[in-house]
């Protein structure tokens, strides 16, 4: 896999996204910033990204609301 081109911002549904290329295992780990919950992504490439960013932030927020706990907010 060859290295992710200068990081882009992530953004979704006012949460925000970091994430980091991991060399050995050829894939790029995320995790949503600022809030206290863990939310985590891993992509296979640039392209599914945002893709897995997206699912892991929505799986988050329904998670939330059937357990009828309210979400971390940024």
């Amino acid at each position: 896999m060859t290295p992710p081109s200068p990081v882009r911002p992530l953004e979704y549904k006012g949460y925000q996204g970091r994430y980091d290329l991991d060399p050995d295992e050829g894939v790029l780990h995320g995790r949503v910033d600022g809030i206290r919950d863990i939310v985590t992504f891993v992509a296979g490439t640039e392209d599914e990204l945002e893709r897995e960013f997206r699912v892991s932030v929505d799986c988050y927020l329904d998670l939330c609301a059937e357990r009828g706990v309210e979400p971390n907010r940024p």
